[in-house]
């Protein structure tokens, strides 16, 4: 009870206002206090007088001032009206907001769930090509609920001499991706299918054996539709060993290695 009155003031007030005025009229027959209400005959002109208890001359008095006044009493009705409309256009806009943030709250709670994630699950070794550069290639995995949409991504080789890094020159991809960004075009990954990289050297290959090579890179995507969510990225670091020919996680970049 107490929880309805502090929600609804203007509804308890409004109803207690009501009861009070129903007692009142009731009481009132047990009073001895009546008025007289007079009328004017309209077949002998002669005045005629009625006595009423005070409930029923109050209400009889109400009615006789509304018929006298009835212009100013519409008036006020259609004040009545366009403030009811206004409260109720209100309450509606309110309702619409309302139902509007739980629908995007939902959408992202969704997305968040139900999302694309891109992983790298393979660097291959680089292979030679025919004019002595490297070739490298790097396979990523959808292992999220939905496809997702590779907007950019970015690979670096280089060697490390005495704690001072050599760069190699990367040319752009033979797919879509560019060293740095710049995508000419986006590349769809379906929910549990994956998709190869490949980049190749500009100067010839040709590291020596007791020279430590890395490889950094990351991609960037989003959902398919490419308008829900946060963009997420994803990096990696791998340590070349010329010897083995074998790929290994980093331990000089690890801090490059990261999943949104």
């Amino acid at each position: 009870m107490l929880t309805f009155v502090r929600k609804h003031p203007w509804l308890t007030g409004l109803a207690c206002i009501a009861v009070a005025i129903t007692a009142l009229f009731v009481a009132s027959f047990f009073v001895q206090v009546v008025r007289e209400i007079c009328e004017k005959n309209e077949y002998t002109g002669a005045k005629e007088c009625a006595a009423h208890h005070l409930g029923p001359y109050s209400l009889f008095w109400i009615v006789h001032i509304i018929d006298e006044h009835n212009g100013f009493v519409t008036a006020l009705g259609t004040l009545a009206v366009a403030a009811f409309t206004l409260t109720l256009w209100r309450t509606s806009y309110q309702q619409a907001v309302l139902t509007r943030q739980s629908i995007d709250l939902a959408r992202q709670e969704f997305i968040s769930t139900h999302r694309p994630r891109l992983r790298i699950r393979n660097v291959a070794p680089p292979s030679q090509v025919s004019n002595g550069t490297a070739e490298f290639r790097v396979v990523v995995w959808n292992v999220g609920e939905t496809n997702a949409l590779l907007v950019n991504d970015w690979f670096s080789v280089f060697e490390v001499r005495g704690g001072v890094e050599d760069n190699y020159a990367i040319k752009e991809p033979t797919l879509t991706a560019s060293r740095g960004g710049g995508v000419t075009e986006d590349i769809l990954i379906k929910s549990g299918d994956y998709h190869t990289l490949e980049y190749e050297t500009l100067s010839a290959w040709n590291p020596g054996d007791d020279v430590p090579i890395v490889i950094t890179g990351y991609i960037s995507y989003l959902d398919e539709a490419g308008k829900f969510g946060a963009k997420r990225s994803t990096g990696y670091a791998r340590d070349y060993n010329a010897i083995t020919d074998r790929m290994s996680p980093s331990l000089r970049y690890a801090h490059a290695e990261f999943e949104d």
